[in-house]
Order: structure tokens, then C-alpha cells, then sequence
């Protein structure tokens, strides 16, 4: 029990450190967290095996990687006569797994907070994804700046009729719907590019909690604005056009190039891990390791992927293979 106490504690500590002093008073929240930072944990968990039952691997990835890497991970184990248990949930889910020593793998959608960063724990970057600000399709508003979306969602700009179309026109008269899915609170990076936590955005912010929602609420309710990965987006508008993806600073989110240029502001950041001690090693994850960082240089054009290659060729700032920093813009 003392040591069950102990652990909570070491990671409830992790937690409150990471959040910044200053962080009520940022616009923007932090890309990332300091890699360099370890949660403190007993050496009987460190001595901890990882339970796998009768698998030879055991795999929790957040629900986009999920979708995007099951078959590939499926058809690696069916070619390598190697049994895998692949689960998909959250973030948290996968933190969870890993802390609980119940998964060789991890995958998360988000950069890791310091309280992620266990004993043994590497993270590797499969690379970012941009996130779409989505509108009603007939909202004629197609272009905005970084500022004017900071200043939409906090509720500083609260009316249509406050942004131009096109043609130097203000839009419609009607009051704009800020539409937030507020998901890992804890971790830097994805929503909090826009805001840096919950407090900043709208009085009458309305919160979502699924996927399936946001584009639900954006395709019916025409006075909306969210957000959601853009190849989501695009993946619902594939049949019939339910949802509008904005220009952010005359970028479009399916400009991938404009993404790893540094152009384009929003984005997801997906990475996995893997273990390392006598204890908790498991050669089979070191190869799916291996092979998952060489497959995302291969997805399909339709996921708006930008791989670890691409990003470190292009000036990204990584720490070893994780990334630890965005472009700099003089670069």
C-alpha cells in the first residue's frame, strides 16, 4: 500500500510541476515538454515485467493512430508469425497501460507531459498532422489570421460581421459558436496551440467531447467554428461537403508543405514508445519501433502526415528521435 502511495504522489508532483508559472497569462500553451524531465518511481516498479499473457506484444495506441496504423501493424504480425494485442483509446488510456507496466507500446496523439515521462520510457516522434478550423460550409467567410482565431475562440471576436469575406465585405450579423474539444487537459501541443488552457476560451465556448460531434455540430449549426485534424476533415467531406476547412494567414490545413515550413500554425503531434532495462525490454516492440518509423514516410497523401524525416530535414528541433521544438522561422 505505502508504495501504491507512493507512486501516486511521485505522479501527481510530475503533474503540477509541468504547468508553467505564467501559464493563465499565455495566449498560446507549450508545443512541448522538457524531455529531459523523468518521474520518480521505487525500484520495485522499476524491477516491474511488463504483463503480456500469451502475446508476444502488447500495443495501446491513441484512436487516430489507431485507425491509421491497425492494418499496418496487423499485416507486420500476420507476416511475422507474432501474436499482438493492439488496443486503441486515448492518451490517457495509453499512459495508463504504460504506468500499470500492461503495454510494451504506447501511441499518443499528443506531445508527452513531464508526468508521461516514466523510468525507462522512450519517446519517438512518427511525426505532425494539421488541425483544420472548420465552419458550416456556407459560411462565407474562407480566410483569417492566427490572431483572429486566438481572438474567436477566447471571445474577444464574437460576431461573423467582425471578419471580411472575400470580397473586403463583413460577414453576416450573426453570432459566432466557438466549438472546443477539450481533450488531455495535462498535455502540451494539439488545442492549446490555440489557447493555452480551458479558462482562456469563450463564456459560451460550447464543449464537445467526441469527434463524431465536432463535425456533427459544424455541419449543422451555421453561426460554428472548431477544430479537428484536417485529414478528418477532409475524410468527412469526402462524399458530400459537410464542413468547411478556414485559411489560416491564406494557408490552407491540407497545404502540407506550408505545415512543415512552419507555416501553418495548428497541429498534432503522434508519437509511440518503447521500453529499455533488463526488465521490461521486449525486442519484438523494438522492431515495430523500427519498422512504424520507416512505414509513416509511406502513408497515403490523404492522412496530410508530415513524418519525422521530413520535419527534422526541414529544421525541426528534435532530442534525439523525439521532437522537442517547432521550425524557427528564420530557418
Amino acid at each position: 500500500m505505502g508504495k501504491i502511495f507512493f507512486i501516486i504522489l511521485s505522479i501527481f508532483g510530475a503533474i503540477y510541476s509541468f504547468a508553467p508559472a505564467e501559464a493563465g497569462h499565455l495566449v498560446a500553451g507549450n508545443s512541448f515538454s522538457d524531455p529531459s524531465k523523468t518521474v520518480p518511481m521505487p525500484d520495485s516498479w522499476i524491477e516491474q515485467p511488463i504483463e503480456r499473457g500469451e502475446v508476444d506484444l502488447k500495443v495501446m495506441m491513441d484512436q487516430q493512430m489507431h485507425s491509421v496504423l491497425a492494418p499496418i501493424i496487423q499485416e507486420y504480425a500476420k507476416k511475422r508469425h507474432i501474436k499482438i494485442s493492439l488496443s486503441d483509446g486515448t492518451c490517457g488510456n495509453s499512459a495508463g497501460s504504460l504506468l500499470k507496466k500492461q503495454a510494451d507500446i504506447g501511441a499518443f496523439c499528443c506531445p508527452p507531459r513531464n508526468a508521461d515521462r516514466l523510468p525507462g520510457l522512450q519517446f519517438y516522434t512518427l511525426g505532425i498532422s494539421p488541425i483544420a478550423i472548420i465552419t458550416h460550409p456556407d459560411n462565407q467567410i474562407t480566410d483569417v489570421t492566427t490572431d483572429q482565431i486566438r481572438d474567436i475562440f477566447s471571445g474577444s471576436i464574437n460576431r461573423w460581421s467582425e471578419l471580411n469575406k472575400p470580397d473586403g465585405s463583413p460577414g453576416p450579423n450573426k453570432p459566432i459558436q466557438q466549438v472546443a474539444r477539450l481533450h488531455c487537459k495535462p498535455r502540451p501541443g494539439h488545442w492549446r496551440l490555440i489557447l493555452d488552457n480551458e479558462d482562456l476560451f469563450s463564456v459560451n465556448l460550447k464543449e464537445v467531447g467526441t469527434i463524431p460531434d465536432m463535425l456533427s455540430t459544424a455541419a449543422t449549426n451555421p453561426r460554428s467554428i472548431g477544430h479537428i485534424s484536417s485529414w478528418l476533415a477532409e475524410e468527412h467531406n469526402k462524399d458530400k461537403k459537410r464542413v468547411k476547412s478556414l485559411k489560416i494567414n491564406g494557408t490552407s490545413p491540407t497545404d502540407l508543405q506550408a505545415l512543415i515550413d512552419g507555416r501553418y500554425p495548428f497541429y498534432k503531434t503522434f508519437s509511440i514508445t518503447t521500453w529499455g532495462g533488463s526488465s521490461v525490454e521486449n525486442s519484438h516492440a523494438k522492431d515495430l519501433k523500427k519498422f512504424l518509423l520507416q512505414q509513416v514516410d509511406k502513408l497515403d497523401d490523404k492522412y496530410l502526415f508530415a513524418s519525422h524525416s521530413k520535419l527534422r530535414n526541414a529544421g525541426w528541433h528534435f532530442d534525439g528521435y523525439e521532437l522537442t521544438g517547432p521550425k524557427q522561422k528564420n530557418k
